[in-house]
């Protein structure tokens, strides 16, 4: 691979690369892939499966076709966006198998993943407080009631009050009322003081499968209902 660019991040971490990796499964995003990394053509692929047991990824057929021949031990260059950030890794060819899919490519775990991670694309804004979502936190000092201002798949905008021990890079529990319940850890990227209010940047960690796909459930039902709110056009 090319050496990192400032701002991303090298995650070799194997809990760390196997969330990564089932985000990609579960979204269904496109991947570029490039059998050789010099040849200016490229092929696109999706990730179907991830074996974790057998450290083994399953890969949709490259296409279009005619796509060349891999041998086994052969690297696979792959690339792709998630949540507006930019990923690739590499990974090794083992042969071919047969799921649910049909044919698949299977291939090994990439022993590290390159992220550039940047802000989500799609982040929902709610009502001001008191109208909006609210949140309970936990943090050193305590539990404090927090607005919920906006959100996103990656993280959110919370109003707490400022006696609550929030530091910058400090983890919280966050238990959002969206309006179901839903807890996730989040850690304090940002923090500004707003009188007795303090404005807080929150980027969610450790999402499990479950926890991502109530989080999107959760942003798809705020935002039918915030559509719903809008007055007609005259």
């Amino acid at each position: 691979m090319t050496p990192l660019q400032a701002g991303e991040r090298d995650s070799r971490d194997r809990a760390r690369l196997l969330a990564l990796l089932h985000r990609l499964r579960l979204r269904r995003i496109a991947l570029t892939a490039q059998p050789d990394p010099h040849a200016s053509r490229s092929y696109c692929t999706r990730l179907l499966a991830v074996d974790a047991e057998a450290a083994a990824l399953h890969l949709d057929a490259l296409h279009p076709e005619p796509a060349p021949e891999l041998q086994a031990g052969h690297a696979l260059h792959l690339r792709g966006r998630l949540d507006g950030g930019l990923l690739r890794f590499e990974c090794r060819f083992t042969g071919l198998a047969i799921d649910d899919h049909g044919p698949v490519l299977r291939a090994a775990l990439p022993e590290r993943i390159e992220l550039l991670e940047q802000r989500a694309l799609r982040r929902l804004t709610l009502h001001a407080a008191p109208q909006g979502p609210t949140l309970d936190l936990e943090h050193a000092g305590g539990h404090s009631a927090a607005h919920l201002l906006d959100l996103s798949a990656q993280g959110a905008g919370a109003l707490a009050p400022i006696d609550a021990t929030t530091p910058v890079g400090s983890t919280l529990r966050c238990r959002f009322e969206t309006p179901t319940a839903l807890r996730i850890d989040a850690e304090v990227r940002s923090r500004s003081v707003r009188g007795a209010w303090q404005r807080l940047g929150l980027r969610f960690t450790r999402l499990r499968r479950d926890e991502e796909e109530r989080l999107i459930a959760a942003l798809l039902r705020l935002e039918r209902h915030a559509i719903r709110r809008r007055p007609a056009l005259a």
